[in-house]
Parts: structure tokens; sequence; C-alpha cells
């Protein structure tokens, strides 16, 4: 588990990277940036925002999308990281470094939100000018940087009072509204719907929270919830036969680890690269959730760099053909080899 690190001590750590004289203690300082800051600090910046459980028991599909998303981010900031090292960026805004990482995971989460969602992504620019065009109507960033709107009255009580309102209490009144729209084409319903809704709550609201609600009301379906707080974790509305497996699971994954991590580099290669889940996804996004291995760790299972790893994490599992092209083999070769390394682990598992 990763030791707790304060400014200081990500500092000292930063300083030691960015002054390291060999390639192997620069690796060295940012593999204990990432893992006791970096990391940390995005699933911090992120745990508001998506919804996910972030589990180390519980893996959900919402688990899996956020765990690419932060290795987006940690991508982005690591190669920024090494370009400033080598002088190739200036140095400058690395002062903070914990500030420095929330603004690239709340910049990243943003594009995210703008690739996957993009109706929901208008929608919400629409409520924010409808708000900043609206007499009477406010919108504003309150002391935890969180976008809330209301009546203009409302904004000084807001620093006064943490209550915002609440999903169901502007579900409520949408349908009293029984205001008919269909999708982003009407907009004077929208205007109408939105000024509506924000003049008749009595307290302020989340614009994440008023989107979601409009989004649904309107028909699109890609619509997604975003928690007003710490979003609950589904271990708590499992089974203990449930939890039992995912046990069971983690116990499993970590003797294959072991076994893999015995094979020579070529059969690592081989095996981690094409490596699937029973609905054939990615099976190595379930070791850095299940803390069987961190990222760090897989990359250098397959004799590479994080960066380089998290570069083709969207293409993993690769077929034969990937993996034979990046090995500088023939995929007959790349068969024969993951035979030898089933064989292998087989035995393994058999003398345990």
């Amino acid at each position: 588990m990763a030791r707790a690190i304060g400014q200081y001590d990500a500092s000292v750590l930063l300083r030691e990277f960015l002054s390291a004289t060999t390639e192997s203690s620069a690796d060295q300082a940012l593999e204990e940036l990432v893992s006791t800051c970096i990391e940390p600090t995005i699933r911090s910046a992120l745990k508001h925002k998506i919804r996910t459980s972030f589990s180390e028991q519980f893996v959900t599909p919402d688990d899996l999308d956020s765990l690419e998303l932060i290795s987006d981010i940690e991508a982005q900031i690591i190669k920024e990281l090494r370009m400033r090292r080598l002088g190739a960026v200036e140095r400058k805004g690395l002062s903070n470094l914990a500030g420095y990482v929330r603004t690239a995971s709340a910049n990243r989460f943003r594009q995210y939100i703008r690739e996957k969602y993009p109706e929901r992504f208008r929608l919400k620019n629409k409520i924010i000018y409808i708000m900043q065009h609206s007499p009477g109507l406010q919108i504003w960033v309150d002391a935890s940087g969180t976008r809330l709107c209301g009546r203009t009255e409302l904004q000084g009580s807001s620093k006064k009072s943490t209550a915002h309102a609440s999903f169901d209490e502007i579900v409520r009144l949408v349908e009293e509204t029984n205001a008919a729209i269909s999708g982003l084409v009407e907009n004077q319903p929208l205007i109408e719907l939105v000024r509506n809704l924000v003049g008749r709550l009595s307290v302020p609201t989340e614009v994440d929270t008023l989107t979601t609600v409009v989004a649904r009301h309107i028909g699109i379906a890609e619509a997604i919830t975003f928690g007003e707080s710490e979003p609950e974790s589904p271990v708590g509305g499992t089974t203990e036969a449930d939890q039992l497996r995912t046990l069971e699971d983690r116990v499993e994954l970590e003797a294959v680890w072991g076994g893999i991590m015995e094979l020579s580099p070529e059969l690592r290669a081989v095996v981690l690269l094409n490596l699937r889940g029973g609905g054939g996804e990615n099976a190595l996004a379930y070791l850095p959730i299940l803390r069987v291995a961190s990222i760090t760790q897989i990359a250098e299972a397959l004799d590479m760099g994080p960066e380089d790893l998290l570069a083709i994490w969207h293409d993993l599992p690769l077929d034969d053909n990937a993996i034979a092209q990046r090995l500088g083999v023939t995929r007959q070769k790349v068969i024969n080899l993951r035979q030898s390394a089933r064989t292998k682990l087989l035995r393994t598992r058999a003398n345990e």
C-alpha cells in the first residue's frame, strides 16, 4: 500500500526526478511519484465526478472505464514530466504538483464527457448559457469547486449552508411542470423549463444534477448520474456470496500473476498482451483494480515503460498478428509460444 505523502514529500520526489542523472534513478523517482502522489490525487479528483466505487473488493463496469480514464491522465502527466526533465518544456507550474495533477484531471474529465456524452455536454452548455442570461438567476462555484445555480439571492446563502436541491426534488418539479420537450432542437421550451425549475428551488442545486434531470426528461439516452456526495460502494449492497466470489477471484488472479512472472520475458509478453476476461475484455485491467499488480509492475513484466503500456492500453488484448509484429516474430511463433506458456503454467499450478 502506498505510504501517505505530503506536499513536501512530493516536492522532494519531483526534484529527485527532474535532477536525476541516470534513467534508472529517474524511473525510480517517477514510479514513487505516480504511486504516492499522482494516482491518489487523480482518484480523489475523479471520485465525485464519475459514478464508480474505486473498490479493491468489487469490480464494476464503471471501474474499468474509470481505470482507463486514470490511465489516460497518468500517461499525459508522465509524458509531460519526462519532457520537462529533458528540457523540452519549461518547468513552470510544478511548484504544487498535486494542484497540477488536479487541473490535468479536471481537463481530461471534461474531454472524456465531451467525447462519451456529446448530447449531454451540449445540454449542459445550454443550461449554463440560460443561467448566465436569465435575470434573477445566477451560476457560481462554491468553496469546494462545485458549480451551483439558483436564484441570485441564494448565492450568498450557499456560503453559509451546504444544503442543495436533490435529484429527486428536481424530478418532482419537472413532473409538476408537465413540460413536453423532445431533444435539444426546441430552444424556447428548454429555456422556459430551466428558468421555471431553478426559479422554484428554495436552495441552490448543482449544475450537473440539474443537467442529469433535464437530460432524462427530454429523452437524452446517454444521460449519466453524477454523485452529489461520494458514491456508495456496491460492496455494501451485495451478498456475502458475491463478496466471497470476488475474494476468490483476487486470490486466483494473484496465483496466475505469480505463475506468469516465473515465465521468460518472451512467454510473459505473449500471455499478458493477449490476456482476456470471460467476455473478451482486457483482463489486465483487473490487476490494478484488485491490487494484484500496478500499471508499473505490469509494464516491467512486459519489459516496457509505464507510458508505453498506457499508450496501447485501449488496444488490449492484442491479437496474434499485433503481438507478432511487436515481438518481431511470425504469427505461428506466437501461437507456439502461448501453448508453451500454458503448459508451463499448468505444470506450475499442478505442483502447488
